[in-house]
Order: structure tokens, then C-alpha cells, then sequence
């Protein structure tokens, strides 16, 4: 199956215990989704064309998102709603008023988690860049000038090399 808004959508729900969509509607939903995925891309510096889309929303006709990284956006945007239903609850009467510190003490929790996972995956990306461009050293012609060992080159070593001045 294809990674794109709906199954992104379905799988917030259930992380959230609320797959029928009783208590989180599908707009709050998606703003968590969109949230989550906008800080996704400023944490790992992707902007304009390089930004990793999700096909549905926001017009994306394509998921550019590793599937590695989903869990990820499905914990962020788990937080956001959560946060968001926080907003929600504490302006609205309610008998139970250790709801809204609740829900937001888990929205915290879940961004707490979101921002460590994206960390880690610019952790490793930078460990990745900096593989690939040392092992552009390993592979590089020889250098152009001589070697200062004698049983390697042929040039004559002066008495002065290696003296310090």
C-alpha cells in the first residue's frame, strides 16, 4: 500500500486510540499531520523543491518521505492533535478539569519523542554526507607531487627535511 494522507491519517488515529474518529476529526487530523511534516523538513534543512511531501496533502501528487521515517511523522503529528485537542477541551465546560493538563502532558510527550526520532535521522545524515565525501579521498588519483620517503620515490632527500626551524 501506498504511503499517502488517508493512511498516514488512519494510522494517527489508532495511535491516538481513535480510529473511528470520534474524538479527533479528520481536519485536526490532517493540521497535525501538516504541522509535524512542516518542522520534519526545517529539521533536516529540506526546503522548496528538496522538501519531502506526503501525496494528499497539500496538493503533493507524490510521497517523497522515506518509509523508514513514517512512524515518525505519525508520532508528531499524534502530539499536534493531541495539542491541539487541549486547546479544544480547556475552552470548552467540562466536568473532568485534569483533562486539558493531561492531553497536553501527552502532546509533549509524543513532540518529545517526534523531535528526538528527526534529530537521530539528522544525526544520521550528516554522519552519511560526511562518509560519502571522505570516501572521495580514498578513491582520489595519486598526488602530484613526490613522496617524501625514500624507499618510495626517486627524488633526492634533502639533509634539511624533516629539521625544524
Amino acid at each position: 500500500m501506498a504511503t499517502d494522507l488517508a493512511s498516514i491519517r488512519a494510522r494517527v488515529g489508532v495511535e491516538l486510540g481513535d480510529a473511528g474518529g470520534v474524538n479527533y476529526p479528520q481536519a485536526q487530523l490532517d493540521e497535525g499531520i501538516r504541522l509535524a511534516l512542516n518542522e520534519y523538513n526545517l529539521m533536516l534543512g529540506f526546503q522548496g523543491v528538496t522538501a519531502v511531501t506526503l501525496s494528499g496533502l497539500d496538493g503533493a501528487v507524490a510521497t517523497t518521505l522515506p518509509a523508514i521515517h513514517e512512524g515518525a511523522l505519525v508520532v508528531g503529528a499524534a502530539g499536534y492533535a493531541v495539542s491541539g485537542r487541549a486547546v479544544d477541551r480547556s475552552e470548552a465546560f467540562d466536568l473532568n478539569q485534569q483533562l486539558p493538563q493531561q492531553l497536553v502532558d501527552l502532546g509533549r510527550q509524543y513532540l518529545n519523542d517526534f523531535r528526538k526520532m528527526v534529530g537521530q535521522y539528522r544525526a544520521d545524515l550528516t554522519r552519511d554526507a560526511e562518509m560519502t565525501r571522505k570516501s572521495g579521498f580514498t578513491n582520489a588519483a595519486p598526488p602530484p607531487y613526490p613522496s617524501t620517503d625514500p624507499a618510495i620515490s626517486s627524488w633526492p632527500v634533502d639533509a634539511r627535511d624533516g629539521e625544524k626551524f
